[in-house]
């Protein structure tokens, strides 16, 4: 696999397509490979700080409400922002959401996020991390999806992989 399609999604699409498909112990071998080495997207909440809350509402308010008219606007924010990762539920089960590209989101879902492109290994950390504990990782959850449960972080994070 070359750089270019670890981090266009594809070689992970295809991985995750062979294994649903076959489950078999070596198609498991080649997504988990392939999870190591890839980037995916994370769909975020935007938390602005109080301040830039603020000027982002007095620019609005400057143009009459009107957010087409903010188009091509820069803003550079003065205060902390944070990226709050989603989590999606499956009944009382949570699960973090990521995605080989923003197309896999549909449109519907990725406008209601700010979207992060992180490598796979760093996404374990961050669903690992997370308070709320989701039961693992859900990728391309509205197409093909695939979850990685938490219990396979650890399988993902120490198997050998040739391009590391």
């Amino acid at each position: 696999m070359d750089n270019n399609q670890i981090d266009d999604g594809k070689a992970l699409e295809k991985a995750i397509h062979l294994f649903n498909k076959n489950r078999t112990e070596q198609s498991l071998i080649v997504l988990l490979l392939t999870l190591k080495e890839s980037y995916v997207w994370v769909p975020c909440n935007t938390i602005l700080s109080d301040e830039d809350q603020k000027a982002l509402e007095e620019l609005v308010n400057l143009t009459n409400g009107s957010l087409e008219n903010l188009k091509g606007t820069q803003y550079t924010s003065k205060g902390e922002t944070r990226l709050i990762p989603d989590l999606l539920t499956n009944g009382e089960n949570l699960f973090f959401p990521v995605f080989t590209s923003i197309e896999t989101m549909t449109e519907d879902y990725a406008n209601h996020f700010s979207k992060v492109q992180r490598s796979f290994l760093e996404v374990i950390t961050l669903a690992r991390n997370n308070d709320k504990k989701p039961m693992g990782i859900v990728i391309n959850a509205f197409s093909e999806p695939y979850v990685l449960p938490s219990e396979l972080y650890e399988v993902v994070e120490n198997i050998q992989s040739h391009v590391r």
